[in-house]
């Protein structure tokens, strides 16, 4: 997914609370340097965001409660919608051996239980594991390298809620949101015969969107 901004958006940042206790320069707003000057995020955060707490803002409960209800019905991603294949079960435990490639990438395995999958990726910085829901998505920590895709950030520990689903008969989808940061990646599991095509892309970064895809071959 590209990142965008869309006319709701721009609406819920030009509400008013009215009942702001912040004056200028008290209120703080990060922003994260990965996302791209042609979103138009920065043009809006620098029109709106001051004016919410400048004397001149007038006080509306309307749009209080209109903000209020629209803060507490957002949510991240959509509801993971559960979906399995049988080819789980035929290469749940088994090992894809990468070719040589510019992000070091050994092996990735893939292990189906009842509403988890364990997802394993060996490279040149050890080996990483993501717990994925198959029924909600599934908090925890991970080592998964990733720093290409995440404006070379490249903590020891990070946070992450893991969900995926097949998109059918021989392609498993996750979704990994690193909780801590702006980043969520999609990583593409397809099973050809013996080989798996591997693909991962992320929603925002400053520079390539989406890693070299990579055939494995059943070791």
């Amino acid at each position: 997914m590209r990142p965008c901004v869309a006319d709701p958006f721009e609406d819920l940042l030009t509400m008013r609370t009215g009942h702001a206790s912040m004056t200028s320069g008290s209120a703080w707003r990060p922003i994260k340097t990965s996302i791209p000057q042609r979103s138009g995020f920065n043009k809006l955060v620098f029109r709106h965001f001051p004016a919410m707490f400048a004397a001149t803002a007038a006080k509306n409960d309307a749009d209080a409660e209109k903000l209020k209800a629209r803060t507490a019905a957002l949510q991240l991603l959509p509801p993971l919608v559960p979906a399995s294949s049988p080819v789980a079960a035929q290469i749940s435990s088994k090992t894809w051996q990468m070719p040589e490639n510019a992000d070091a990438i050994k092996s990735v395995s893939l292990s189906f239980a009842d509403k988890t999958c364990t997802f394993t990726l060996e490279d040149g910085r050890g080996t990483h594991k993501v717990e994925v829901g198959l029924d909600a998505p599934r908090e925890g920590t991970t080592t998964m390298t990733g720093n290409k895709l995440h404006h070379e950030y490249q903590p020891d520990v990070m946070r992450v809620v893991a969900s995926g689903s097949s998109r059918d008969l021989r392609t498993f989808v996750m979704t990994w949101t690193f909780v801590e940061s702006a980043f969520r990646d999609t990583v593409t599991c397809t099973f050809e015969g013996p080989q798996m095509r591997f693909a991962r892309s992320v929603n925002v970064n400053s520079s390539a969107l989406d890693m070299p895809t990579l055939m494995g071959k059943l070791a």
